[in-house]
């Protein structure tokens, strides 16, 4: 019977338990009314009356009791519109492309009561639950292009589609389609936007270097011969030559002043003295006692140059965060490289987060850093009380 399907054995069970369900009501109800009749007035008729009146009752909310056995079963597999208006629902509150499609797959699961729903493509992979007995695949276009598939898991081996649950999954495959497209475009601005840092902050040391080696040495040795100058003048009485001398002196010494303070804007100087790891260990320095700071950085290898920027303004800010706010006795500072990332905590055990946190413009200023090389950073509770403030920057920007 199940192997060649004779008939819609999924029809039989749904109608038994409806009709169950009302054979159960329409008994109970005739107990209850007959015993309680029989009890206050034994030779009544009126039990007859409201039996039937039960049984009318229990007829004409038949259709009631199919539409929660329905989706009970099924979900709303056969209305389209409302599997599209509950998936809508669940996508609605999704804060960016990829969380709209898992909301997506778990709205179309829930909705049709499926064992498993999955989109994948070469960007995006989401699932929810597990294939039982195989899947179907269906395409998501945008644009008129294949961006990814739709997994839909069937519920028996060889299941075939109704045309309204067809018609469902190939409504939520095109919004599969349109949120994928959405996901590669946001992807590709990351990425150019990575790209851009990169380049910026490789050019910033590039710079750096030959204005720190070159230029500002040149400008310094200049004014040390035009002060020559000036004193070989004043030794010949040539006072006004001397003085203006002087004044072409002190003029290229400011210069060079100047062009010092530029030079250590494009770049924190100490990652190019000390290094990323030595860096991260001198912000702790000088904060022995209370709160007690501490550095637990590993071998960082050699991460990019917008990584290194970032992970140090973000460690900075965090670290002075918690030593202004956190009202903590021990401040940890730690860097580490998992995988392919970089990882910099600070953790303290101080107060710990508000109910309801509000982003400052520290908070903003980490959080933007860290997305500029395609990272993430996170506030976390600290388990015994405090903060932790957890930065993870991929080593190198695509």
């Amino acid at each position: 019977m199940l192997r060649h399907r004779l008939f819609d054995v999924e029809l039989t069970l749904n109608r038994t338990l409806v009709f169950g369900l009302l054979t159960g009501a329409v008994v109970a109800v005739y107990l209850l009314v007959v015993y309680g009749v029989q009890a206050v007035a034994p030779d009544s008729t009126w039990s007859v009356v409201l039996v039937a009146l039960s049984a009318l009752a229990a007829a004409a909310g038949r259709d009631r009791v199919q539409e929660v056995v329905d989706r009970r079963l099924f979900g709303h597999r056969h209305n389209p519109y409302a599997v599209v208006s509950r998936v809508g629902r669940h996508v609605a509150a999704a804060s960016e492309p990829v969380e709209a499609l898992q909301r997506l797959v778990d709205g179309l699961r829930d909705a049709l009561r499926l064992p498993s729903v999955a989109f994948t493509n070469d960007e995006v992979s989401v699932a929810s639950g597990a294939p039982l007995h195989g899947s179907r695949v269906v395409a998501c276009t945008a644009l008129g292009n294949r961006v990814g598939e739709l997994h839909v898991g069937l519920r028996s081996p060889g299941e075939r589609w109704s045309a309204e649950q067809e018609a469902a999954v190939e409504e939520v495959a095109a919004r599969a389609g349109t949120l994928a497209y959405a996901a590669g475009l946001v992807a590709d601005v990351a990425r150019s936007r990575g790209r851009i840092v990169a380049a910026r902050e490789e050019e910033r040391r590039r710079l750096r270097a030959d204005l720190h080696d070159g230029v500002a040495p040149n400008l310094a040795g200049t004014a040390l011969q035009l002060e020559s100058l000036a004193k070989r003048l004043a030794r010949e009485e040539q006072p006004a030559l001397a003085e203006r001398v002087t004044q072409l002196r002190d003029g290229l010494r400011g210069t060079v002043t100047e062009l010092r303070a530029l030079v250590h804007g494009l770049r924190p100087p100490v990652l190019d003295q000390r290094g990323l790891a030595g860096a991260l260990r001198d912000l702790v320095a000088g904060h022995e006692d209370v709160p007690r700071c501490t550095a637990e950085v590993g071998d960082l290898g050699a991460p990019h140059a917008a990584v290194e920027v970032a992970a140090y303004a973000i460690a900075s800010e965090a670290l002075s965060n918690a030593l202004r706010h956190g009202v903590a006795a021990e401040v940890r500072l730690r860097a580490h490289v998992a995988r392919e990332d970089l990882v910099v905590e600070v953790v303290d055990d101080g107060v710990g987060l508000p109910a309801r946190p509000r982003a400052g413009v520290g908070t903003v200023s980490m959080r933007e850093r860290a997305a500029e090389v395609g990272g993430r950073l996170e506030l976390l509770p600290t388990p015994g009380g405090g903060t932790t403030v957890r930065a993870t920057l991929p080593l190198e920007v695509l």
